[in-house]
């Protein structure tokens, strides 16, 4: 299919749609080999959360270790991340997965930003959470 597809790109008639879509390739290309290492890096904040909840549901991870640069109070507050951090809690409770977490937060606003935490519901455990 891929082969196929380049086949048609190297046959249109506008050099620079040629010259945009070699730049993507190139992008594909460092993709496929960042994945041959090992490595797939997510760069939108929703397919992410969508792949750590298969990964932590996955049979065969049992640690899961995370470190996040937080550079805003509404970090991890929408309905989303509050699920997510529900189901880090449910893992653990269940002793399925052992998950820690470091926060690094960015100083970005008025008082300890433990607070934008503990504000909606989230309990210190938030921070070092395991088992």
């Amino acid at each position: 299919k891929i082969l196929q597809q380049m086949l048609r790109i190297s046959q249109r008639s506008s050099a620079v749609f040629r010259e945009l879509a070699l730049q993507r390739l190139d992008k594909m290309a460092a993709d496929c080999a960042a994945m041959g290492q090992g490595q797939i890096v997510f760069t939108e904040t929703e397919t992410w959360r969508i792949a750590y909840e298969q990964l932590l549901r996955d049979p065969v991870v049992f640690f899961y270790h995370s470190v996040a640069i937080v550079r805003h109070p509404q970090y991890w507050q929408d309905a989303a991340g509050m699920g997510s951090m529900q189901l880090n809690f449910q893992l653990i409770d269940q002793q399925i997965v052992n998950i820690e977490r470091i926060v690094v937060m960015m100083s970005v606003g008025p008082g300890p930003p433990s607070r934008w935490y503990l504000r909606s519901g989230i309990t210190p455990r938030a921070w070092h959470m395991s088992t």
